[in-house]
């Protein structure tokens, strides 16, 4: 089907609202109203003279995602239930192509791709901008149960792939111009937003960023602004700390997106890139700088390395036997002892300069003293502390011995402690030692032994337990009967004279 003609018409709705409909001219020059309703699932057709009101039903799929480049081949694919009796697809725009057997529209461009009669498919060739949107397959059908006519639609989301129209950085909210990216660590106290942004483009990219060939770890926030024409301003930002390191690098941003072509790579405009370029004083020193090996009697020449950005212009060196009098670059002291060149880059560091002194001949008292130079950049001005030391540097100790005697001190100490414990445990002495009163252990054990000699029991109980058991057995029945008095037992003189007079009158 050909669309030869296209009118917008709208009438009443039985139940509210207005319906959308579209008049079309078929090959065999046979009008059809179509209506859609683009709200609901209902839809109604008409045609010819008659009406049918068709109830919904569920396509398969219902709501589907196509992604493909411009100018590439895709399939849109409906699954029906129950066998089609009619099809129609709308594009994002409204525009509607039935689909039948050999249907073709666009000189080719759509095509029916139907293979049986549950499926409802068309195919598009070079697939165009204005394809990019929702989809609407529409099916009528018989319902198979009642005979009644029923229809349902599928929704399918087409994305035509746009490559970034151009890809830029910005700077809290600023496009970078030029070719770096400058700051001022004097002056800088919070991070800076550093923005990568591809302009008109769909689907989302991905970025991937770069200190000169290192990755950057940082937490990267997604942003997007609505573009023209359906694409989209993709944003990735984070938070940038200037470093000094950094200084001369490049900071670089790289778009990955799937409808770049090749030469698009090759000429890489998915890349953008500045150099970042850090103002800041002369770096301080770690700690102060000692010269060894200098012999006395020969001349020798200090050299000093200074990190700054922009160059030092101006430089002192401040002797020990001359604080008042100072010499600055490009300059000789009064005396003649001292010679100082003016600053230059290093050939080797990038970034780094080299300060330097010429001592005309060392002498003793030079060693062990305090010197230092001063350098001044437009950034600010650092102090450099050094001292010049005759003979050898004395060798360091080895790595590591500290720690190992210290270690073996503490074990010698533990060890010391366990035998002084074992000992007082034996002994009964210090926190071991017995109560006031208290036999001690080895006392204890003896008198046990002898009590098994005598025929008692190893442990006897102590007294308040002896007394609790002659308690109890003093309330027993047996205990009772014993107590009853017993009648007298008659003695002979012979054996009250043996007794000795032991028993107890009455």
């Amino acid at each position: 089907m050909r669309i030869a003609e296209m009118d917008k018409y709208s009438f009443p709705r039985a139940m509210g609202g207005l319906y959308l409909v579209r008049l079309l001219r078929s090959l065999h020059e046979e009008w059809h109203y179509l209506s859609h309703l683009n709200y609901q699932f209902e839809h109604k057709c008409i045609f010819g003279e008659d009406r049918v009101f068709a109830e919904a039903f569920e396509l398969t799929p219902n709501l589907f995602l196509v992604t493909a480049k411009e100018g590439e081949e895709v399939e849109l694919v409906c699954k029906s239930p129950s066998p089609a009796k009619r099809c129609l697809f709308m594009n994002p725009i409204g525009e509607p192509y039935s689909v039948y057997a050999g249907a073709r529209y666009e000189s080719g461009r759509i095509t029916d791709l139907t293979v049986d009669e549950l499926t409802c498919a068309i195919e598009i060739k070079g697939l165009r901008n204005v394809d990019n949107g929702q989809w609407v397959c529409t099916v009528s059908a018989i319902d198979p149960d009642s005979g009644d006519s029923i229809t349902g639609n599928g929704y399918i989301n087409v994305t035509v792939a746009i490559p970034p129209e151009e890809v830029l950085l910005r700077m809290d909210g600023n496009e970078v111009q030029g070719n770096s990216l400058t700051f001022r660590l004097s002056e800088t106290e919070e991070p800076a937003e550093i923005e990568c942004v591809a302009l008109q483009t769909r689907p989302k990219p991905s970025f991937k960023w770069f200190i000169d060939s290192n990755p950057i770890n940082a937490e990267f926030v997604d942003t997007q602004e609505e573009g023209g024409d359906g694409k989209v301003n993709y944003i990735q930002t984070f938070k940038y700390f200037p470093n000094a390191e950094h200084n001369g690098q490049s900071l670089r941003c790289e778009v990955d997106h799937m409808a770049y072509s090749e030469a698009q790579l090759e000429n890489e405009e998915n890349i953008v890139e500045t150099q970042l370029d850090l103002f800041y004083k002369p770096r301080d020193q770690v700690k102060e700088q000692v010269f060894y090996g200098l012999k006395e009697g020969e001349p020798h020449t200090v050299t000093i390395n200074v990190q700054a950005n922009p160059q030092p212009t101006e430089g002192t060196w401040f002797m020990y036997d001359s604080e008042d009098n100072g010499v600055v670059f490009g300059a000789q002291s009064l005396d003649q002892k001292y010679t100082a060149e003016f600053i230059a880059a290093s050939e080797s560091n990038p970034g780094e300069y080299e300060a330097k002194l010429h001592i005309e001949t060392l002498t003793p008292e030079m060693a062990g003293k305090s010197n230092k130079l001063v350098v001044q950049n437009t950034e600010g001005t650092t102090e450099y502390h050094f001292k010049l030391e005759l003979g050898e540097k004395p060798p360091a100790e080895p790595m590591g011995s500290g720690p190992v005697v210290g270690i073996i001190v503490v074990v010698i100490i533990l060890l010391l402690i366990v035998v002084i414990l074992i000992v007082a445990r034996s002994k009964g002495i210090l926190c071991f030692a017995p109560k006031s009163g208290e036999p001690l252990q080895d006392e204890k054990d003896g008198a046990a032994f002898d009590n098994v000699e005598k025929g008692e029991p190893l442990n006897p109980k102590p007294a308040a337990l002896a007394a609790n058991d002659n308690k109890a057995a003093a309330e027993s029945p047996d205990a009772k009967a014993s107590d009853q008095p017993k009648a007298p037992v008659a003695t002979t003189e012979a054996e009250d004279k043996k007794s000795n007079g032991a028993q107890t009158p009455v």
